[in-house]
């Protein structure tokens, strides 16, 4: 939650809070009855350039949907399509192809307070063990600077993709969904990064990825 009024400041004077909205899958502006619009819509930019995958909703003199706050995450193997949709956030960047390089078509979509977000997309499907090593290198090289890492990845020999999601070195016990949510099977990594660039990222999962 954040306070309308009170919010763009702390944003600007607080790590610890724009460390939060940056990784959170919903934010609830709280007291929106109590400021003016523009107020609001100056805090609403702020918060989607520093987290373009969360779900934003104002909260109406204490008053929100429930369903909003809850079944956050994947944590099951049977999920609707729309449910893993909302998860991921907006894929602008799916169709860019530029060759078979696997991460030429990645585009960082967003950056505000040294915060940087961005999308991977993989063309091959990978080794469970290359992409347990990629993920363990990363965290151990930066992981206090990766606030966030969701997404879905082709694993050789599963019949749908594995869900990942982690937060700096935590990562949650995978979940191998039934069944892919769309015709699109390539894996995609939504990254949330306090000042690591998309490059550093996909070389990294390149280099490890070359030497299998």
């Amino acid at each position: 939650t954040i306070d309308a009024l009170l919010g763009v400041a702390t944003l600007d004077q607080h790590e610890e809070s724009l460390r939060q909205a940056a990784v959170a899958d919903r934010i609830v502006i709280t007291k929106s009855d109590l400021t003016d619009e523009a107020t609001i819509a100056k805090l609403e930019a702020e918060l989607k350039a520093i987290n373009q995958t969360g779900r934003i909703t104002r909260a109406v003199k204490g008053v929100v949907e429930p369903d909003l706050l809850l079944s956050v995450g994947i944590d099951r193997a049977r999920v609707a399509p729309e449910v893993v949709d909302r998860w991921l956030g907006p894929a602008e960047d799916e169709h860019d192809h530029h060759g078979d390089h696997d991460h030429d078509s990645e585009h960082t979509h967003g950056h505000t307070h040294n915060i940087v977000t961005f999308t991977l997309w993989f063309d091959k499907p990978f080794k469970r063990s290359t992409f347990e090593r990629c993920v363990e290198l990363l965290t151990s090289l930066r992981g206090a600077d990766l606030l966030r890492v969701k997404g879905l990845v082709n694993v050789e020999d599963e019949a749908g993709p594995v869900v990942i999601q982690g937060v700096q070195h935590l990562f949650h016990p995978p979940v191998t969904l039934a069944e892919w949510p769309s015709a699109e099977k390539r894996t995609r990594l939504v990254f949330i990064t306090r000042a690591i660039p998309r490059e550093t990222i996909a070389n990294l999962f390149a280099a490890v990825t070359a030497l299998g």
